[in-house]
């Protein structure tokens, strides 16, 4: 990555937590904190269960680190890595995941466990960013990702991506990996719970007096409807069985791992 990037990088603020900080969050935040919580407390209970030895984990693209304390045990050892460093925290690791990757995280032992949350949409090179993940997982190990797959732009100009399951298995296969594990979170209620808290909007022609009041009556079906789906209300009695969904979660293995179990 050339040092401009990186320090137009520099200005990108990232999450100390998963707490929503806008009506657009209120579907997605919510819903992967539940989704990945869940799993890293199971891994949790797992290590302390069956491991004879800590843990290895790689936060890749970490960020404001908002799930380091899940690992904040004899059970893992803990390391960061990400792109760009934050004001008041240390990383072990700086570099891009799609790139070179540094020389001491490359000589470092292969993780059992890498965490990749909100991280693959903002990787331009993803045929180099499956190869270094890859490259950095121990034989039985896995790679623990989400992606969204419709969300607004943000963090620009760094938002490449919107995969599908296809898109993910695809490169994990590239590079000797397999698809263990995957979900689809979320549903078209969560779609247009994020669409309606975007929208803008206005009349077409202000100077006509129909383009104002159909425009009046669409922002005030706009803000009922978006308070009720971030109510839960509706979804309380109604269920969608569409095929439309916010975000993917994943899990992926070395393709070996999966033929010898």
């Amino acid at each position: 990555m050339h040092s401009a990037e990186k320090s137009q990088r520099s200005g990108v603020k990232r999450r100390p937590d998963y707490v929503p900080t806008s009506p657009q969050e209120e579907f997605i935040v919510p819903l992967l904190k539940q989704s990945i919580e869940s799993r890293l407390k199971a891994l949790a209970s797992n290590a302390s269960a069956k491991q004879s030895k800590p843990v290895r984990v790689l936060d890749a693209g970490c960020g404001r680190q908002p799930f380091r304390h899940f690992f904040e045990s004899p059970d893992f050892v803990y390391h960061s890595f990400d792109v760009q460093t934050h004001e008041g925290e240390e990383l072990d690791y700086v570099g891009p995941l799609d790139g070179e990757l540094p020389r001491d995280l490359t000589a470092a032992e292969p993780f059992d466990f890498i965490l990749c949350t909100e991280v693959l949409e903002h990787v331009a090179d993803w045929n180099k960013a499956y190869e270094n993940l890859s490259s950095l997982l121990a034989p039985g190990g896995e790679v623990f990702m989400t992606i969204p797959h419709f969300y607004p732009l943000h963090e620009e100009p760094y938002d490449f991506w919107r995969p599908t399951r296809y898109a993910v298995d695809f490169y994990a296969k590239r590079h000797g990996m397999k698809l263990h594990e995957y979900e689809a979170l979320g549903d078209s209620f969560d779609i247009l719970g994020t669409l309606l808290a975007r929208q803008v909007i206005r009349a077409k022609d202000h100077y006509r007096f129909w383009d104002r009041q159909y425009a009046k009556i669409a922002r005030m079906v706009q803000e009922r409807l978006r308070k009720l789906l971030t109510s839960r209300r509706l979804q309380k009695h109604l269920v969608d069985l569409g095929p439309l969904y916010i975000s993917n979660l994943a899990v992926l293995r070395h393709a070996d791992d999966e033929t010898a179990s």
